[in-house]
C-alpha cells in the first residue's frame, strides 16, 4: 500500500503507535505502557504547522508527558539546523530528547514527530523507528540521527514496531 497523503501517513504512524508503544514500554521504557505523542508540519510551508497531540494508553493524571513532548518538538522545529531534540536538551529545565525532524524531501506535510514517557533515548529511538516503519525516512537516516544522540537503542526498538505491507 503506498500511503501518499499527508492524512493517510498520519493514520499509519498513529496505527503503528497503537500496536507497539505498550512492548516497547515494556522492553524499554520502564514498563511505561502509555505515552504522549506530538507531530507537527513543517514550519515554513502554508498552513503550517500545526500540532497534533494526543495519549496513548492509561496516563497517570500527575503525569506530564504532554507538556514535555510539545515541548520536545517546539524547541526541536525552533533549531532548522538539528535533527533531534536531543542536540538542545537541558534535563536540569525539563527539556529532553524524543523529539525528530523529518526531512521535507521525504515527509513534504510531517515535519515533527515527538513521544514522551520512557527513557528520552528510547523515546528519541521509538520516533525514528516509527518513522523508518511509515517509510518517512531510511533506516540509514535514523542511524545518522541516532549517531548525533548517541543513541544505540534504533535497531532494538525498530525490532517492536510492525512492517508495513
Amino acid at each position: 500500500m503506498n500511503y501518499t497523503s499527508g492524512a493517510e501517513k498520519a493514520a499509519l504512524i498513529l496505527n503503528l503507535l497503537s500496536r507497539s508503544f505498550v512492548e516497547v514500554g515494556q522492553k524499554f521504557g520502564k514498563g511505561r505502557e502509555y505515552g504522549a505523542f506530538c507531530m507537527m508540519g513543517h514550519v515554513g510551508l502554508p498552513y503550517m504547522p500545526r500540532i497534533v497531540s494526543m495519549p496513548f494508553g492509561d496516563m497517570p493524571e500527575t503525569t506530564r508527558s504532554f507538556f514535555i513532548v510539545t515541548e520536545k518538538v517546539a524547541r526541536l522545529c525552533k533549531r532548522g539546523d538539528h535533527w533531534s531534540s536531543y542536540q538542545t536538551r537541558d534535563p536540569d529545565n525539563e527539556k529532553y530528547g524524543g523529539a525528530i525532524r523529518l526531512p521535507v524531501e521525504s515527509s513534504p506535510i510531517i515535519g515533527y514527530m515527538g513521544w514522551s514517557s520512557y527513557p528520552e533515548l528510547t523515546d528519541e529511538a521509538y520516533m525514528l523507528a516509527i518513522a523508518v516503519r511509515a517509510e518517512l525516512i531510511t533506516v540509514e537516516r535514523a542511524e545518522f540521527i541516532a549517531d548525533i544522540s548517541g543513541n544505540a537503542l534504533l535497531h532494538d526498538v525498530l525490532k517492536c514496531v510492525p512492517v508495513v505491507l
